[in-house]
């Protein structure tokens, strides 16, 4: 009876925003208010066990929202301060006005260095918008860094979905399992960017052959990939951070070297290697502060906490926002260059705000929708138990990115879909004699390609791009590399 309690409001959510085409907050409110219903049902929960579901609901939301008006304020001051348009003329001499390949050096490799640095829906937030200042059509701008950031996620910010999602299990080596993975799945999202973005704007591209090009979205995956799973065996703080800029700086050189042998590639050849790169540098140089200080702040705070306490439940909230590092970034930048008054500053940050509240409605009904299905789960051990199951191994192995991937979609976080399941995969593999370690990173794989499909991930996006009620079209873009990614995981898993 508490399953059935807590899945026909997701099933309720999803076929008001997919069949009958309902504006997402409307959906999740009255989904919402279907489990709320459901769950007084259930005799044996007492009500007050909704309070603490609710208010991490609650404080979740409240955080995505602060993150939402800083990423959507910062980009609106970089527009004013002209500094959209310097990245743009920047990648445009770089990659001589090839959207695919400007979207992959933006939504693949910048958006793993801003999941590593900061994660909680900050890369997409920042790089849609910035996408459409560059050309592309609102909802490609909206479905590239969801899929992008698929392969950098399972170590989000600063390894928080390994350290947090997986502490007290035994399961020293699933980064590295997960990462090791990654090097041929997460091949599957720049492969996937490239396409998209030459197939849907073929009239901005130059004449780079399709073939080409996905040769180079290989190599830009490699770039990545293979940095982070070296990087895992050092730590899962270091994967996404630090392996996405190694791969960035990699792939720009990569460039630079190619185009001497074939001047069909960017940049120009009028341009000297130190000339192009140190422009390109130049002109992302506000975006790297910002990432400098969420790294900074990240470091010196992470650990920080402040407990609240609400009709006796206690809840602890990170002292590390990355929302407020937005909204200080904006601050620093005004402070250096005093050249707009406060009243610019006041209305860039009312404009902003005014996008947010039907985002919010729909983000804290589906925060609390995880919450109470995170609670109900936490009675249900038996749920992975396979024990005498002819191939009980094997189908282990398969689960387990979809459960990922499932706890991905449904609470919007790769930290909480492994608090979810990981309990629960870890004990099913105990049982089973298999590889605990294994089984774990193949959940790491699936929640990174779950976080593709995550609903409050596109209320978030969409907001920073001013798309209403576009679900349905973003996950017929994003639900087959989300599917693929997952099988190509399972294979290389299973091998």
């Amino acid at each position: 009876m508490l399953l059935v309690s807590l899945i026909l409001p997701f099933l309720l959510l999803l076929g008001l925003v997919l069949v009958a085409k309902r504006p997402l907050w409307i959906s999740a409110t009255l989904a919402f208010a279907l489990a709320i219903f459901l769950w007084l049902q259930v005799s044996f929960l007492e009500s007050s066990l909704l309070i603490a579901p609710l208010l991490r609901a609650l404080l979740l939301s409240c955080e995505v929202g602060l993150i939402l008006l800083g990423a959507i304020a910062f980009l609106e001051y970089m527009q004013l301060e002209g500094v959209t348009a310097s990245i743009k003329k920047a990648l445009g001499e770089f990659t001589q006005g090839n959207l695919g390949l400007e979207a992959l050096l933006l939504a693949w490799l910048f958006c793993g260095f801003l999941e590593g640095t900061a994660g909680f829906g900050a890369p997409a937030a920042l790089i849609a918008p910035l996408l459409v200042s560059l050309g592309f059509h609102p909802i490609i701008a909206a479905a590239l860094p969801l899929i992008g950031d698929s392969a950098a996620v399972p170590f989000g910010a600063v390894g928080t979905p390994v350290r947090i999602g997986f502490a007290g299990l035994s399961a020293e080596h699933a980064a590295v399992y997960g990462a090791g993975i990654n090097v041929f799945a997460g091949l599957v999202a720049p492969l996937t960017i490239f396409y998209l973005a030459r197939k849907t704007h073929p009239e901005k591209s130059v004449s780079l052959p399709l073939k080409r090009g996905l040769l180079l979205s290989l190599v830009a995956g490699f770039c990545f990939t293979l940095p982070a799973f070296a990087l895992s065996w050092i730590g899962p703080e270091f994967p996404s951070l630090a392996g996405s800029l190694i791969g960035m700086l990699i792939f720009c050189y990569v460039l630079l070297r190619l185009k001497k042998k074939s001047p069909s590639l960017p940049p120009p050849q009028s341009k000297s290697t130190r000339v192009v790169m140190m422009g390109l540098v130049r002109s992302f140089s506000p975006y790297l502060w910002l990432c400098a200080l969420l790294l900074l702040a990240k470091i010196l705070l992470w650990k920080q906490t402040i407990a609240l306490n609400f009709l006796g439940h206690v809840q602890s909230i990170s002292v590390f926002q990355p929302g407020l590092i937005f909204l200080m970034a904006i601050a620093l930048f005004a402070l250096r260059r005093p050249q707009h008054s406060f009243g610019e500053i006041f209305a860039l940050l009312k404009k902003a705000a005014g996008r947010l509240p039907k985002v919010l409605v729909a983000i804290f009904c589906m925060a609390a929708l995880a919450q109470m299905l995170l609670l109900g789960f936490s009675t249900q051990s038996e749920l992975f138990n396979f024990e005498g199951v002819t191939g009980a191994q094997s189908l282990l192995l398969v689960l387990a990115p979809i459960a990922g991937a499932i706890g991905s979609f449904v609470t919007g976080s790769a930290t909480v879909s492994n608090l979810l399941f990981a309990p629960l995969l870890a004990q099913s593999s105990l049982i089973l004699a298999a590889n605990t370690s294994l089984v774990l990173g193949l959940q790491l794989v699936g929640a990174g390609a779950g976080n593709m499909i995550s609903l409050q991930n596109l209320a978030a996006v969409q907001a920073t791009v001013g798309l209403v009620n576009q679900e349905r079209p973003l996950l017929k873009l994003l639900w087959w590399p989300c599917v693929l990614t997952i099988a190509v995981g399972i294979l290389v898993g299973a091998v």
